[in-house]
């Protein structure tokens, strides 16, 4: 045994080498913004007043490497998804000047498997409230699904991608047509 190990050695660029494409189609960096951002959302009214924007984004898998979406990428999705809808008069970054505050948090992924389809499932809590006295106004918990084929992009790192920006994107559109419908 001990011979065989001193004629077969595995080097670590070789072994590298051929963990890397297997390691980078499961997911090497994070989602971007621009994916992210709802598209149609429903606007049933709007809302006078100003809201300002706590996004939670995903934590690292197993405490390690990317996240897959941080926090400042969803909250750029969700500010760009509000201020297009014309949902609130003003998105504000200062907590002294809010009439309200959107919390956006993601509880959980679920990451398409290698295939020809890929299909990710994203959970994401909602709640709006009162600035002045903290009373909640709105609060549930959404789940969307988006699925990515090959028609969408040939590799399987861009598959998964499309799949997950999308569960994120119909959650956003789901969730600011609930808002845009409340009376405030």
């Amino acid at each position: 045994m001990k011979t065989l190990l001193k004629k077969t050695p595995i080097s670590i660029s070789r072994l590298v080498l051929t963990c890397a494409p297997f390691l980078c189609a499961s997911g090497c960096s994070n989602l971007g913004t621009l994916e992210m951002v709802p598209a149609d959302i429903a606007v049933s009214r709007t809302h006078a007043g100003s809201v300002r924007i706590e996004a939670e984004g995903t934590g690292r898998s197993m405490g390690i490497g990317p996240r897959l979406v941080s926090s400042d990428e969803l909250e750029r999705a969700l500010r760009e998804g509000l201020v297009e809808a014309g949902i609130f008069q003003t998105v504000t970054d200062s907590a002294s000047s809010a009439d309200y505050v959107l919390g956006v948090g993601i509880d959980s992924v679920e990451e398409p498997e290698m295939a020809i389809e890929m299909e990710a499932q994203v959970t994401m809590h909602w709640r709006l409230r009162r600035e002045g006295d903290s009373s909640t106004l709105f609060e549930r918990t959404l789940v969307s699904r988006h699925v990515a084929d090959e028609m969408d992009a040939d590799f399987v790192k861009e598959r998964k991608n499309l799949a997950l920006s999308g569960a994120i994107r119909k959650n956003l559109e789901q969730g600011l047509a609930a808002i845009a419908a409340l009376e405030l």
